[in-house]
């Protein structure tokens, strides 16, 4: 009798630590806009709005614009 109780206190830990790790599995992919379904792996798309666009892009010219003018002067 005690050796059925301790291979279902095993297989329960087991169980519950499996339940622990694909529960914080799930959080962890849910952050990063990853989901698993039946369908298979889901990945989301982060939405850019057009000013972000707009400010990454003059971010990019202005430092360009910064390094060409720098270089220029060093000659």
């Amino acid at each position: 009798m005690a050796k059925s109780k301790s291979t279902f206190v095993v297989g329960f830990l087991a169980y519950q630590i499996a339940v622990d790790v694909a529960d914080k599995t799930s959080k962890k992919m849910e952050k990063k806009n990853v989901s698993l379904s039946k369908d298979g792996l889901k990945v989301g798309v982060k939405e850019v709005s057009a000013e972000q666009i707009g400010d990454s892009t003059q971010r990019y010219i202005t430092n360009l614009h910064h390094t060409v003018t720098t270089v220029s002067n060093c000659k």
